[in-house]
């Protein structure tokens, strides 16, 4: 189902990001966020990520993800042309995962 799990190395610093401050973006539907997220998550649906960039923080680091991992993967590759640092995790269940410290 979509794109191969996260590297341990990215997912550790991703998570880390995450206990430091960073933004968490969801960029599914609505109605996917509405059923499960992870906690702190803001959603923005990746078709109206383009119109809203307003909405999310310049100074800080982002954490995107998806339910497959195919629109986060797009997202964190706009985000990154636009000037953000981002961490793209994949699915929830990917950014839960347990991982030792590299």
């Amino acid at each position: 189902m979509g794109c191969s799990k996260v590297d341990d190395r990215t997912l550790y610093n991703a998570q880390q990001a995450v206990k430091n401050g960073a933004f968490i973006l969801d960029v599914r539907t609505p109605k996917e966020f509405q059923i499960k997220h992870i906690d702190g998550a803001v959603n923005i649906s990746i078709d109206l990520l383009e119109k809203s960039l307003d909405q999310l923080p310049k100074n800080k680091t982002i954490v995107v993800y998806c339910h497959s991992g195919s629109r986060s993967s797009r997202a964190a590759h706009f985000l990154t042309q636009h000037g953000w640092h981002v961490y793209d995790v994949a699915t929830q269940s990917e950014f839960e995962r347990v991982v030792k410290p590299i």
